[in-house]
């Protein structure tokens, strides 16, 4: 792993860098990269903050505001080693929300400066130390305004806090212009060590590696060409198709295929051959196995120099040798079952638009024409008395539909109307009055609003007051 540090250069008479107060475009730049600044802080070690810190503390001395001190054993030293202190708890040893409060602190401080003749007022619009805005920041940093000398550390250290914060703004504009210095680990060193122990050098060992990968790959690699190869084949198998465009589709598949050395086919022994020449080739190849050294030099001799001879007559061009090839191997195919032999008859224009008509059924008429040739037929009197009916059902419901208050279904004709046990009114449609949740069997009485069942309960609640309706 690489890991990558930013070195920002300064001095203990760095001007640029505490020698200013705080300026709103300081502040600005310090809300706008506050990722940046969270970047420094976990960037920049302990040791380089707290360099920081000396270096502010000198210039303040020697430089800066507390320059006018008379002698070492003036009060104001106290103040500036306890603003030291806190510096060194909340920027170097602090989180970064301590960090982030000095320079927002400090932005407060430089805001309200002329609120400092007001200090002991005790007024909420005038005094720091009761004003809404500053109160929290100068309590916090000073003390409480009742303490005696709490007025003149303000003066003392005021003038530190607000060069302190736009000096961090400041070391952090720096911070982003200086380019990250990248620092290797050991791990170089420890391989050449370790390729001396071994006297190899070390470029050898990973290229071999490579190269044994690479050939692993290439492997594998033919192996899968070589398994679609075979499934292939197995689909002509299963399907047995006859169709020469898919037959012409193996041949270009088995001319354009390159068997992998470790299955490449030989044709002497795979493929069978029906010329007795080729088989007495295929006999004495079979033969010469069998001989010793010096025969097999003696007979390739031999046979060298009867090629060359009939090597003018008989040139046969790659080409050729690979249709012979690819010939043999679909012969080789047909005789063992894999697909039916290619016919001889070839395909022409008309036949391929006999099937294209058939796919798109243009051999057909027109659906418009074969409904009006339905509409010609004649039909039945079974057929005849159903439309009539169905015409008729669908006028009595185009009626209903119309007359739906007048018109009732047979079902709602035949049910029963009720009338209301109070005031003895029937009701026009079915199942509008509501009964008594208490009456059950023929007795059961309907009520057709809420007054007449309230009226007709001091009569019917005797009713329901025997045995058995508890029960």
């Amino acid at each position: 792993m690489e890991s990558s540090m930013r070195e920002v250069s300064f001095r203990t008479s760095d001007f640029d860098l505490f020698g200013q107060d705080m300026s709103p475009a300081d502040y600005e730049f310090f809300k706008k990269h506050s990722g940046a600044f969270k970047r420094m802080m976990e960037d920049q070690s302990k040791e380089k903050k707290q360099e920081f810190v000396d270096a502010f503390k000198e210039f303040s001395v020697s430089h800066g505001c507390l320059k006018d001190i008379s002698a070492k054993t003036d009060s104001r030293l106290v103040y500036l080693q306890e603003a030291t202190q806190m510096y060194k708890e909340t920027f170097v040893n602090g989180k970064l929300s301590t960090a982030k409060n000095i320079v927002t602190d400090a932005a407060i401080l430089a805001q309200n400066k002329n609120l400092l003749p007001n200090m002991g007022a005790k007024s909420y619009s005038r005094d720091p130390f009761f004003h809404k805005e500053t109160r929290d920041v100068f309590r916090r940093l000073f003390g409480s305004p009742s303490v005696d000398g709490t007025f003149i550390k303000v003066i003392c250290i005021l003038p530190l806090h607000i060069k302190f914060g736009g000096s961090i703004c400041r070391y952090l504009r720096r911070w982003l212009d200086v380019e990250p210095v990248r620092s290797l680990p050991s791990q170089a060193s420890a391989s050449k060590k370790s390729s001396k122990q071994s006297g190899a050098p070390p470029g050898r060992s990973t290229s071999k590696k490579k190269e044994k990968e690479l050939a692993k790959l290439k492997e594998e690699e033919d192996r899968k060409e070589f398994q679609r190869f075979q499934m292939f084949i197995n689909e002509f198998v299963a399907s047995q198709e006859t169709d020469p465009y898919r037959l012409s589709q193996i041949k270009a598949a088995l001319e354009a295929f390159e068997h992998p050395d470790f299955v490449r086919p030989e044709p002497e022994s795979t493929i069978p051959d029906e010329k007795p020449s080729e088989k007495t080739e295929t006999v004495e190849s079979h033969n010469e196995k069998h001989l010793s050294l010096a025969e097999h030099l003696e007979n390739k001799k031999t046979k060298g120099k009867n090629d060359d001879q009939n090597s003018s007559e008989n040139k046969i061009p790659s080409e050729e040798k690979d249709d012979v090839y690819t010939d043999k191997m679909m012969e080789h195919y047909q005789n063992e079952g894999f697909f039916k032999p290619m016919s001889s008859e070839k395909e022409t224009d008309e036949d391929k638009i006999d099937d294209i008509e058939k796919m798109l059924l243009l051999n057909k008429p027109h659906p418009n024409e074969q409904y009006e040739q339905l509409l010609g037929k004649k039909l039945s009197k079974e057929n005849e008395l159903k439309l009539k009916q169905c015409k008729e059902n669908a006028k009595q419901q185009r009626k209903a539909d119309k007359k739906s208050d007048d018109v009732w279904s047979h079902h709602d004709k035949e049910r029963k109307r009720h009338a209301c046990a109070n005031c003895r009114k029937v009701e026009p449609e079915p199942k509008t009055f509501k009964k008594c949740q208490r009456c059950r069997g023929k007795r059961t009485k309907f009520y057709c609003s809420r007054t007449c069942q309230e009226t007709d309960w001091l009569v019917h609640r005797d009713d329901h007051n025997s045995i058995e309706d508890v029960t």
